[in-house]
């Protein structure tokens, strides 16, 4: 949790990517290489036991890691578009 408040998450950087996805064609500015990721909301998920980090107003509700983050993060937020475009 230290290193990840220690962040400036504003900042451009080489080593970590921020978004705002508000919808699907957000999707398209991920990169595609391998990776941690977290995904954080603002929404109040009931029944959901979120780990404790915070960042701002958001809370983290999922984190995962991938060789294709990218396709990972897809099948997490737009289930029914991922799923229509991968066999099996």
């Amino acid at each position: 949790m230290d290193y990840f408040k220690s962040m400036d998450l504003y900042k451009k950087s080489n080593d970590f990517q921020v978004l705002q996805i508000r919808d699907e064609t957000d999707l398209d500015k991920l990169w595609y290489n391998s990776g941690f990721y977290l995904i954080l909301t603002d929404h109040q998920v009931n029944g959901i036991d979120s780990c404790s980090l915070n960042y701002t107003n958001y809370k983290v509700i999922y984190r995962g890691h991938s060789y294709f983050t990218k396709k990972r993060v897809i099948s997490h937020l737009a289930n029914d578009t991922y799923n229509s475009s991968h066999s099996g």
